[in-house]
């Protein structure tokens, strides 16, 4: 008997044992988007990357495992759930609807991971297409993208130049649907080498002297620059990005600093502007903002050092409404078991989102602008992050998390839907992102009435490269 105890107690302390463990690499793991290694026992299972909740995968994700293979695409509570795909070391393929990591309705469209339709797809020359209706052609080692050759992606864009490992490595060229292309040195999928340099001005404001103080705009904005500082930013050097925090970010020093970086952009260059702090109509509001509106950074200020700069991209990153009494943090309300309070109660004056249009239409070149939120909405910050959700979300999109088509370039489009969903899931849809891009009337071909700008403003904001690399 007592052997018998003794034994069941040993499978007991092995089944403990071998309990499934994750370990965080990156990002948050708990409730939000990141990546992490699973152990059972001692044992690596394989690397997730995605959403999480609870500390589980849960939603939008990719698991790719020790030996090989992965599945891509939703979770709940740690399991398959929903549309998704596995495909094992061998490249079998098992798609559809999952139900706790049980396929109980198959896609008959996706049969194959990758289908050779010509040529030796293993180890030599071949041409292949994968369940995403990606049509490679070139060089194969070990059935992977090896050496030289193009991949012709679902939307019709195209990379051709060196492969490793699957992935675009060494010289390449990128080609739009439109005729525009993006050459240069490609790392691992990431393209370090182009001739789309950036620039930008990065403010965070939390301290100010006559309005209500908030808490993580300060951290945004850090978190921002060490991003665009960062290998995955792009390392920018610091002779072309500026922090102003606090004490620094006064309405005199954050024009001077946007005309003298913006005047080094050349015409083929990306400037940015990032605020993060409060805002009001008309306006963002710098540390030495005062009430009877002295120091107000006008829109139509920003307006004029963005259109003073030659640089071709332009791009506005405003986390900027948060307001008076109108600010609250999700946990606040969320911890407190209150509802959040209906935005048609808030009156924040007329669409601070026509504003914007208007302050900025005339800026030369090409512009877009991503706002935090909707008009009549506030922005809302998280413990979970310490940071602003819409920042958080920047953020992680620019990590590659956004390239929705998996092209390694993350277009002003992609970056919008990748922030504008995780928002509104994240906030149950009380906060609204909204996005807008427009093209001057000098980058526009002659004799086009109101219809046809409007549709070379969305290619203009489809196209707009804001980052390069990808999680997909």
């Amino acid at each position: 008997m007592k052997k018998q105890i003794l034994g069941i107690m040993l499978l007991l302390m092995g089944a403990i044992q071998l309990q499934a463990q994750l370990q965080c690499l990156s990002g948050n793991c708990d409730n939000g988007i990141g990546r992490a290694r699973k152990f059972l026992g001692e044992m690596p299972q394989g690397t997730y990357e995605g959403e999480f909740k609870n500390g589980k995968f849960d939603g939008l994700g990719k698991f790719s495992f020790v030996k090989g293979g992965f599945f891509e695409g939703r979770f709940k509570n740690g399991l398959y759930n929903g549309e998704g795909v596995l495909i094992d070391p061998e490249g079998n393929i098992e798609a559809g609807r999952w139900e706790d990591n049980i396929l109980v309705e198959v896609n008959p469209k996706i049969r194959k991971a990758s289908e050779c339709l010509q040529g030796d797809c293993e180890n030599g020359y071949g041409k292949s297409r994968d369940y995403k209706g990606r049509v490679y052609e070139g060089d194969f080692a070990g059935r992977k993208y090896e050496g030289r050759g193009s991949l012709t992606y679902s939307d019709g864009s195209k990379y051709e130049g060196d492969w490793k490992n699957g992935l675009p490595h060494g010289e390449g060229t990128h080609y739009y649907r439109n005729g525009h292309k993006l050459s240069g040195r490609w790392v691992a999928g990431r393209c370090t080498e182009n001739p789309i340099k950036m620039w930008a001005v990065v403010v965070g404001v939390a301290d100010y002297e006559d309005f209500d103080k908030l808490t993580y705009t300060i951290d945004d904005a850090q978190k921002f620059y060490s991003f665009l500082r960062s290998p995955e930013g792009g390392a920018l050097p610091s002779d072309q990005v500026k922090l102003l925090l606090d004490k620094e970010a006064t309405a005199k020093n954050i024009l001077n600093s946007m005309g003298d970086l913006y005047e080094q952009a050349d015409s083929n260059d990306l400037i940015i502007f990032y605020f993060a702090g409060h805002g009001l109509e008309g306006g963002f509001l710098p540390v030495d903002y005062q009430r009877n509106g002295s120091n107000t950074l006008y829109h139509t200020a920003v307006a004029n050092m963005l259109n003073d700069s030659e640089a071709k991209f332009k791009l506005i990153l405003a986390d900027a409404c948060h307001s008076g009494s109108l600010m609250a943090t999700y946990d606040e309300y969320r911890d407190n078991g209150n509802e959040l309070p209906p935005a048609n109660n808030m009156n924040m004056g007329r669409d601070v989102i026509a504003q914007y249009k208007e302050s900025f239409k005339r800026v030369d070149g090409g512009l877009a602008m991503i706002l935090s939120s909707a008009s009549e909405e506030i922005s809302l910050e998280t413990k979970k992050f310490e940071q602003g959700v819409f920042s958080y979300f920047l953020i992680m999109g620019l990590k590659g998390y956004a390239d929705a088509d998996g092209n390694y370039i993350i277009t002003v489009q992609e970056l919008f839907d990748f922030i504008a969903k995780n928002v509104r899931k994240f906030t149950y849809g009380f906060q609204t992102p909204k996005m807008m891009g427009f093209l001057s009337k000098d980058y526009m071909p002659e004799g086009l009435n109101t219809e046809e700008m409007e549709e070379k403003n969305k290619e203009f904001v489809e196209e707009m490269p804001v980052g390069f690399g990808s999680k997909k």
